[in-house]
């Protein structure tokens, strides 16, 4: 009882920690977005948005995941950790799709012509996300890791997209300002293809997980040695 209080506390303290930060990483970012003249850092603000949205499904997951076995499900309701894990996959498939579609329109239509030179607002804003974004990462990871929490692990891989994420969003605003405004629009593309990579990542080791998936061959093998080494 006393490891699930701790557990409760941990993913309590996580998830509002990563509320809080990406809900201002959110404004900032759309804010100088607009301001700044830089698609790439409002499709990098629309995917904090959503990251505010995984973290409340993460909280609820985590809640309903930590309820006694009972009647109906008299291993517990551990698994549902693993459908949360998958839920946040399928969010980050939508928006990594919503962004790349965006950004690809626009190379298209050649819309980035008409674009202005994102200003140096941008730039700076960029940066900050990328440092704040890993730290994030850690700081899940410490704790998914400490309570072996596979939602919270996924939340924590979320964050590090994010943190790439801001890597193109950075290589983006950069070329436009040196006189390639097309890479402005490309860095929503690759931004995109960083989501889908990160959410199939997510969704593979849950769906692993949910369908009992064996260990490999090297595991079984490195299992059977130990075992027969106790003999």
């Amino acid at each position: 009882e006393n490891i699930c209080i701790m557990e409760t506390k941990i993913v309590r303290k996580v998830s509002v920690t990563m509320l809080i930060f990406n809900f201002l990483l959110f404004l900032i970012k759309i804010t100088a977005g607009i301001w700044g003249k830089s698609s790439a850092l409002v499709s990098d603000a629309v995917h904090s948005l959503s990251d505010v949205f995984s973290m409340v499904i993460v909280m609820i997951g985590m809640k309903m995941s930590g309820k006694e076995a009972d009647d109906d499900h008299q291993y517990g309701h551990e698994r549902i950790e693993c459908i949360t894990a998958i839920i946040l996959a399928a969010l980050l498939i939508a928006t990594g799709l919503g962004i790349g579609y965006d950004g690809l329109m626009k190379i298209v239509r050649k819309e980035y012509l008409a674009f202005a030179q994102p200003g140096i607002i941008a730039l700076v804003v960029a940066v900050v996300s990328v440092a704040t974004k890993e730290w994030m990462y850690r700081f899940t990871a410490k704790y998914a890791k400490q309570i072996n929490s596979d939602a919270l692990m996924a939340s924590a891989w979320d964050n590090r997209s994010d943190a790439l994420s801001s890597v193109g969003s950075f290589a983006g605003i950069l070329g436009a300002r040196i006189g390639f405004p097309v890479l402005d629009s490309v860095a929503s593309v690759v931004i995109c293809f960083l989501i889908l990579k990160a959410a199939y990542l997510i969704a593979s080791d849950a769906v692993n997980k949910l369908v009992d998936k064996a260990c490999d061959s090297q595991t079984c093998e490195r299992l059977r040695e130990f075992i027969l080494a106790q003999s």
